[in-house]
């Protein structure tokens, strides 16, 4: 389980706050492609990255970001 999903719990949350759910989204860019969410945002901004992959739909949708073909 991520930290920040973790921590929240730990503190019997159910809900992330918007810093937590940005940090919750860096984790799983991180984890899942290797990459900071920021760069996730820029790469999809210029639509490379792959939308078959459902880790990159899956963080999209974490993230608020777009994907061009969805």
């Amino acid at each position: 389980m991520s930290p920040t999903l973790s921590r929240v719990l730990d503190e019997g949350r159910d809900e992330l706050t918007a810093e937590e759910a940005e940090q919750f989204a860096n984790e799983q860019a991180n984890e899942y492609l290797g990459m900071s969410i920021d760069k996730f945002r820029k790469l999809a901004a210029n639509d490379c990255l792959s939308h078959d992959d459902p880790m990159v739909v899956h963080i999209a949708l974490l993230a608020g970001v777009q994907l061009h073909s969805c």
